[in-house]
């Protein structure tokens, strides 16, 4: 990404569709113009936002480096094109426009993804036009409260950073667990050359990673297991081990330097060792989920009666 100097003015154009149409006419529109601008100098990001429950204003915000820029971008031939094929939406009713130059643009989200691609030299027709087709069905699920993309910087002149956000970690999930969504990733891997996620947003952050490739994250069943799994023998263990040289303190303090002592082995060692052996279990393959659930279950299930037993004792 190019930092920006300290003198650099960036200008956001706000380009806003009041769509009271039944069929949501306008929409497509809106995301033609957000993807038409993606290879203009100086633009920065463009994100798409849509109406909050009860109202009906999509916005699309594209951020530019310079006045200058955003005003070539205003007078070039593909907005003019576009302003032009938006004209008898307008005259046919349900469809009111309004745009506006801003200094800057607060956005709004809850659970958001991150994710940064890399595309494969000279692919970036077909991911714009790829890229189109997600937002376009993304929009339609529940709880989704917009997009962010980051065109490529000159230092990275293949990599794009996109951000999603939905209003609840569970919305975000169904989003990103759906069939839909499976299926148009796979039509991106003829230009896709990588793909990184990023979960800023999502319990035990940190300790499983999401699928380098689908960006799913493993279920909280398989999470809380895998937790239990190693919990178990370091709490055991710290109780051993650790408590008779707490004696001293007061209860409270005790429990919470012995409770550290736990999180901090479970962290460090015994997450990471989990995720390492039991990768197959947490991130299945598609047609074979059931049998590697089961059959990760049953291995699970020994290892606890394995922990009980060696600490029966202790």
């Amino acid at each position: 990404m190019d930092k920006p100097t300290k003198d650099l003015q960036v200008t956001a154009l706000v380009t806003n569709l009041n769509i009271t149409a039944p069929d949501g006419r306008g929409i497509d529109w809106l995301i033609e113009l957000m993807f038409a601008s993606s290879g203009f100098p100086g633009l920065l990001s463009m994100e798409i936002i849509p109406p909050l429950p009860q109202e009906n204003t999509w916005t699309l915000v594209q951020r530019f480096r310079t006045s200058d820029q955003l005003e070539s971008w205003k007078q070039s031939a593909e907005r003019q094109k576009l302003s032009n094929e938006l004209a008898p939406l307008l005259l046919i009713g349900g469809i009111t426009f309004s745009e506006a130059e801003v200094a800057s643009y607060d956005s709004r989200s809850s659970a958001t993804a991150a994710i940064v691609t890399d595309l494969k030299p000279g692919m970036r027709t077909d991911y714009c036009a790829w890229l189109s087709k997600l937002q376009q069905i993304q929009i339609a699920f529940p709880g989704y409260r917009g997009s962010y993309v980051q065109p490529p910087s000159k230092s990275n002149p293949n990599q794009w950073t996109t951000l999603i956000r939905f209003d609840s970690p569970d919305t975000l999930d169904n989003w990103f667990n759906s069939e839909v969504r499976e299926e148009l990733l796979a039509e991106s891997e003829s230009f896709i050359q990588s793909r990184k996620f990023h979960w800023p947003s999502t319990s035990l952050i940190g300790w499983f990673p999401a699928d380098a490739k689908t960006g799913k994250r493993p279920p909280n069943w398989k999470t809380s297991l895998m937790v239990l799994l190693g919990l178990y023998p370091v709490a055991m263990l710290t109780l051993k081990f650790i408590t008779p040289f707490l004696t001293w303190l007061p209860k409270a303090p005790m429990i919470f330097v012995r409770t550290g002592c736990s999180v901090a082995l479970v962290t460090m060692l015994m997450v990471p060792l989990a995720n390492h052996l039991f990768k197959w279990w947490l991130f299945p393959q598609a047609n074979k989920t059931l049998e590697t659930n089961l059959k990760g279950l049953a291995i699970i299930a020994s290892a606890f009666a394995i922990e009980i037993l060696l600490l029966w004792n202790i």
